[in-house]
């Protein structure tokens, strides 16, 4: 539908105006307002109209964005649930949240360590230990980095404190500079693995 259009109307009379020309003109302007009128109407009904079909595309399109935010929400939910079932850490926002240690999160001495957290480790000055989490559940994770490169100067250990790492009963040294891995605990069977 197009968009109705009102006329121009014909000038009014004025005082100025001689008899009659003022009566010419009045008779003109008053005839052109009964169409000047209908056109008015016309164009208030078009955008009643127009203006609820704004409003309910507008709730088409919310509607559609919740729909879109709820399968992103289940697609996100998927993608967890299938890292968590490939043994990986968790992606960014996707349910788990890593805490640090510290304002700093850097580490230079035995640590405890504690599930769902990173840890920046800092061998420059000596190597240290730090123990795993004592009672793991299935899918908990711990994630070390090489602070300032010198895990093969002085490694780091991590204490397998009672579990598996990689299936063995052996603590994991490590000794490559700039290691940045997670530990995520598998099964009693396997224990840690590394990733």
């Amino acid at each position: 539908m197009s968009v109705p259009v009102i006329p121009t109307l014909p000038a009014a009379p004025s005082r100025a105006d001689s008899g009659s020309v003022f009566a010419e003109k009045a008779d003109a302007h008053v005839a052109a307002l009964a169409g000047w009128t209908a056109k008015a109407n016309e164009l208030g009904d078009f955008l009643n109209t127009t203006g609820a079909e704004v409003a309910a595309d507008a709730a088409a399109v919310a509607a559609q964005a919740d729909a879109v935010q709820s399968a992103a929400s289940l697609a996100s939910a998927a993608a967890a649930a299938a890292q968590a079932a490939a043994g990986l850490p968790p992606t960014a926002q996707f349910g788990q949240v890593l805490h640090t240690e510290g304002l700093s999160n850097v580490i230079s001495t035995t640590t405890q360590l504690q599930t769902g957290r990173a840890y920046e480790c800092d061998t420059s000055a000596a190597a240290f230990s730090v123990p795993l989490p004592p009672n793991p559940n299935v899918g908990d994770f711990v994630w070390l980095n090489d602070h300032l490169g010198t895990f093969a100067k002085n490694n780091l250990t991590v204490l397998r404190n009672g579990k598996k790492i990689l299936g063995k009963a052996e603590d994991f040294i490590v000794d490559l500079n700039y290691l940045n891995c997670a530990l995520i605990y598998i099964s009693a069977a396997h224990g840690w693995a590394i990733k």
